[in-house]
């Protein structure tokens, strides 16, 4: 499901239009896909499950990271979150690593 509207985000993100969508805006609503603003133990007793990398795909594909300068920013805004959140997920990950490298 999470793939799914973060797919649904992005490609709204792709038009120009998207600016136009506020309280939440598309960058908001990506990152509130992959965080939760809620300390391990919360998310250990809420079960909330951590973004698999089938989840994180669209961030890091042709419309997300490769994506236009809208997909590119909310991308980079979506793994600055889960970095925060989740940092394991993130080290390690060399396709991660080279989409961060390619858009700073």
């Amino acid at each position: 499901l999470r793939r799914d509207m973060a797919l649904s985000v992005l490609e709204l993100l792709s038009h120009d239009r998207s600016q136009t969508f506020t309280h939440p805006s598309p960058y908001e609503v990506l990152v509130g896909l992959y965080t939760t603003n809620l300390s391990e133990e919360e998310i250990a007793e809420k079960g909330y499950k951590k973004p698999s990398s089938t989840d994180l795909a669209p961030l890091l594909g042709e419309s997300g990271a490769l994506g236009g300068k809208n997909c590119r920013i909310a991308s980079m805004m979506a793994l600055a979150g889960i970095a925060s959140e989740f940092p394991k997920l993130i080290k390690g990950n060399p396709l991660i690593e080279n989409r961060i490298w390619m858009n700073s």
